[in-house]
């Protein structure tokens, strides 16, 4: 139970360092159709449509990048090659599909940053709490906090 507190740690510290970085960030590009939160563009701001984007998130986002990336992939490194150098690799390959957001446009640069430094703190959470949970309770808020750069 003291990791899903954790959780809420990682999800205050990277949601925070991108909410500052959507802040850098065109809005015109966060609108853009080929951005995962634009998706969320047309929403109003309220409770209930912040619960569904998180649920949202959870479920089609973050379970299968948590699953991959942390278990499996995360999983298999730091076994291989120790936890700092198996969690940082892990957290480079998370980030090589994040890296296509600059195809759409460069301004979105200080986006890739934050998911590099999130994918760290996510391994870093799976490898202490031995589980993938408080993870992916720190992925989908995170995601859900980053859509309201997109709502109105």
């Amino acid at each position: 139970p003291v990791y899903f507190l954790w959780s809420l740690g990682v999800m205050i510290v990277a949601g925070g360092l991108g909410w500052l970085a959507f802040q850098t960030v065109p809005s015109e590009t966060v609108q853009d159709p080929n951005i995962n939160i634009s998706a969320y563009a047309g929403w109003r701001l309220n409770a209930t449509s912040f619960l569904l984007v998180w649920v949202r998130e959870a479920i089609y986002v973050a379970l299968g990048e948590e699953i991959f990336f942390r278990g499996f992939l995360g999983g298999w490194l730091v076994r291989w090659f120790g936890f700092s150098i198996g969690n940082t690799i892990q957290a480079l390959i998370f980030l090589l599909p994040h890296l296509l957001l600059l195809l759409v446009s460069l301004d979105l640069w200080p986006i890739i940053a934050i998911q590099m430094i999130a994918g760290w703190l996510l391994g870093w959470l799976r490898y202490r709490s031995d589980s993938i949970l408080p993870g992916w309770l720190a992925h989908s808020l995170i995601n859900a906090f980053g859509a309201l750069a997109a709502m109105k």
